[in-house]
């Protein structure tokens, strides 16, 4: 995103997400630092939380990259939007894939191993992210 300097109170809409993409950037690294000191071995929630940290964190650079911007279509706007689309939707990904993990472990009756849904939902998001952000 480019900022436009003739709106009134650019600056200051550029000020807030400076410091709202900073705070981001911090909370995504301590939940990844505080998830990784975890003893092994770690639990599918955990680790699906981890996954959403990364994401974000990756989502909160493209925030920051949007912040240096000049130029509409110059390589550095392609990268940030290339980085959003993907991280956007993985974030999504790893929301939706916590829900059925519990909604799965909440239902006792039914078979369900965590560690081969994770393995699985990891292969099968990142492919289904790539090929959208890629189309």
């Amino acid at each position: 995103m480019v900022w436009d300097n003739t709106v009134e109170n650019a600056h200051m809409l550029w000020t807030i997400n400076f410091v709202a993409t900073i705070l981001s950037l911090f909370g995504s690294l301590l939940m990844a630092f505080l998830c990784t000191r975890v003893p092994d071995p770690k639990p599918v929630s955990l680790k699906l939380v981890l996954a959403i940290a990364i994401s974000d964190f990756c989502y909160s650079i493209s925030n920051f990259l949007s912040a240096f911007e000049n130029s509409v279509e110059g390589p550095l706007c392609k990268t940030e939007a290339w980085i959003r689309g993907f991280f956007f939707l993985l974030s999504v990904f790893w929301a939706t894939c916590t829900a059925i993990l519990c909604y799965k472990t909440s239902t006792p009756e039914k078979r369900f191993d965590q560690n081969l849904f994770f393995k699985y939902a990891c292969i099968t998001g990142i492919s289904i992210c790539f090929i959208i952000v890629c189309l």
